[in-house]
């Protein structure tokens, strides 16, 4: 495997000197999917369909389309889709059911981000060919060999350089 298609992880919360938002830090080579023990599964539309589905009333009026787009239509099977029922792909959502930005096709992939705050608590990874200049300063003080075997694989002359002067340069 190509140390360039490894996925790195980063974190951006509070931190430094005077614990100011917007501070990344690197989490290690993990994948999206090892940050999402205190996520919950939904489907991207639930809410849409248990509005529409909340009492009886609705329930009944729903059947009643149903049974009238299959006696009307040359339908031979019938979507939720026509009826509004329609729940979507998988998402993860926090514990107010808001959706993070992370869906379960991203989660499988490892590569994807999750958006809990939309201000200060942001958790994403990407592939370490796609990293910038800061962001693999941020790998270099934590993982001096990934860095390392990165530089190489690029054919960069690794020997008797400064690997943060050597990225600076190239990045």
């Amino acid at each position: 495997m190509k140390t360039s298609s490894t996925i790195v992880a980063f974190h951006i919360g509070r931190g430094g000197k005077f614990n100011n938002a917007g501070h990344k830090s690197y989490c290690g080579t993990k994948k999206i999917g090892e940050f999402v023990s205190d996520l919950f599964l939904n489907f991207e539309n639930y809410r849409k369909v248990l509005r529409k589905i909340d009492n009886r009333d609705n329930l009944l009026q729903l059947l009643q389309e149903a049974n009238e787009l299959l006696t009307t239509t040359s339908y031979q099977y019938l979507r939720l889709h026509d009826l509004g029922l329609d729940l979507g792909e998988l998402i993860y959502t926090d514990h107010n059911d808001e959706p993070v930005g992370l869906t379960v096709e991203q989660e499988d992939g490892g590569i994807g981000c999750i958006n809990q705050d939309f201000d200060y608590d942001t958790t994403y990874t990407c592939e370490l060919g796609k990293c910038d200049a800061d962001e693999l300063k941020l790998i270099l003080s934590e993982d001096e060999d990934l860095i390392t075997d990165y530089l190489r694989e690029l054919g960069l002359d690794v020997e008797n350089q400064y690997l943060s002067n050597l990225i600076e340069e190239n990045f």
